[in-house]
């Protein structure tokens, strides 16, 4: 996997950052379902 070459002070801020962008995605999705 990717993150295992990320440094560890990068790792939780990508996850963060992909969590936010999908729930933002899914948020939009239901909004203009």
């Amino acid at each position: 996997m990717l993150l295992a070459f990320l440094p560890q002070n990068l790792v939780i801020p990508l996850l963060l950052l992909w969590l936010g962008l999908f729930l933002f995605e899914w948020s939009l999705f239901i909004l203009f379902y």
